[in-house]
């Protein structure tokens, strides 16, 4: 599975991140204490990948 975060307004960042707008994008949010390393997190990547 493929695990990227791009967190930014800065176009220098976006466009070589390989972000493609025209693709389905979901945006995933763990909270404050938790990460994207989480079970819950994983799983839920997984799935959506899947779809």
């Amino acid at each position: 599975s493929i695990n990227r975060t791009v967190v930014t307004k800065s176009p220098e960042i976006i466009v070589p991140s390989g972000f493609d707008g025209n693709k389905p994008t979901y945006f995933i949010a763990h909270g404050f204490s938790s990460n994207s390393r989480t079970e819950w997190f994983q799983n839920l990547t997984e799935a959506l990948l899947a779809r």
